[in-house]
């Protein structure tokens, strides 16, 4: 019992420290957030946590390739990119979450994508079916299996040809604040149409987009469909 106890008050100190560090680690980026210069540019932020987000994913991913190739040992990958994903995982359960809310499982799903694709790959690494005359190829297939994979998922589960915006201006015609919209593929923006449903400023209208069969370029905004709030 000795040892079992020993090990097993190892663990709990293991796990408070990486606690400590965690906590400290968002404490210095929430000190160091630049979003107070970039409000005045008119950036909401809404859209400043997905560009947070995608950055702190693109980052964990670019990571993992010199793991994945063997260019760098995991003692060396392991602190950067464990709080790479603390700080995505805080991002998505605790500030998006409050943002989109009914529309937060889809932004968890697409990050989670990111940190999975990375693991599968790294794991695929382990394993060449094609031996050494083409050493890389099943990588390239495991990396295009996943993102045809998870854009059919995405589309059948979260997609949709609409969004949301915020008017800014209304008249005869109406100029409509979009933000960042996952569901969609609609980009922050602004955009003027005529206005056909007597919307007013400061009102939630909801806005038609045309999308592409993948929606692989986004989605494009194409007029306002009715006055939601």
């Amino acid at each position: 019992m000795g040892f079992l106890e020993d090990v097993g008050e190892e663990t709990l100190n293991l796990v408070e420290v990486l606690m400590r560090i965690s906590e400290r680690f968002l404490s210095l980026l929430r000190r160091l957030d630049p979003y107070p210069l970039l409000e005045g540019r008119g950036i909401e932020y809404k859209d400043y946590l997905i560009l947070k987000a995608e950055a702190a994913s693109l980052v964990f991913f670019l990571l993992t390739i010199p793991l994945i190739f063997g260019l760098v040992a995991p003692r060396k990958y392991l602190p950067p990119a464990g709080l790479l994903a603390l700080y995505v995982a805080y991002l998505v359960h605790s500030p998006i979450r409050r943002a989109f809310r009914e529309d937060y499982p889809a932004y968890r799903d697409f990050f989670a994508s990111y940190l999975g694709a990375s693991l599968i790959l790294l794991l695929s690494a382990r394993w060449n079916p094609f031996l050494l005359s083409l050493p890389y190829l099943h990588l390239v297939l495991v990396s295009l299996a996943l993102v045809l994979l998870f854009l059919l998922y995405f589309r059948l589960r979260y997609s949709r040809d609409y969004t949301f915006g915020r008017v800014l201006e209304a008249g005869n015609m109406v100029r409509v604040k979009t933000n960042f919209d996952i569901r969609s593929g609609v980009k922050p923006g602004v955009h003027t149409f005529e206005n056909r449903v007597g919307a007013r400023v400061g009102d939630r209208v909801r806005l038609a987009v045309e999308r592409g069969s993948f929606n692989l370029r986004g989605g494009r905004v194409v007029g306002v469909m009715e006055v939601v709030g």
